[in-house]
């Protein structure tokens, strides 16, 4: 690529998007274990009386329930394959097909809807902070 068709992918709003859900998937990543450790931190550790965790030891818990999450839930690829299936039982052999094509083409990915849910994430994490804030300075 060069430099010329860079600049002017830069001034693509699809090419932008993806940059901005990029940089907020990021953002998310080290949001989230500081919102875990302040929650942890205000509301376990006394509850339990026990000690305060690190920013370090936050990702390490959600690396654990990532862990656990990973081994209770089935894979994608097993849903797809029930679903289609369902489908085949249940649909003519002419529709069964037609219904797998238009399944697979709204299978890909989305950086819109990615873009989307990373700042809903993000609001939220904004919102459980700032209510965890107020129980912990207004109401412990």
């Amino acid at each position: 690529m060069t430099l010329k068709n860079l600049r002017k992918a830069f001034h693509e709003p699809e090419f932008v998007g993806m940059l901005l859900a990029i940089g907020l998937a990021y953002l998310s990543f080290f949001v989230t274990p500081f919102v875990v450790m302040s929650l942890w931190n205000w509301f376990v550790s006394p509850a339990i009386h026990g000690g305060e965790i690190s920013y370090v030891q936050a990702i390490g818990f959600l690396v654990l329930l990532y862990v656990t999450r990973i081994q209770i839930y089935t894979s994608a690829d097993e849903n797809w394959g029930r679903l289609f299936t369902v489908l085949e039982a249940i649909l003519p052999e002419h529709a069964s097909g037609k219904a797998r094509e238009a399944i697979k083409e709204g299978k890909g990915s989305d950086w819109k809807g990615d873009l989307g849910r990373t700042i809903g994430k993000l609001i939220a994490y904004a919102l459980i902070l700032a209510l965890g804030w107020g129980l912990h300075t207004f109401l412990m």
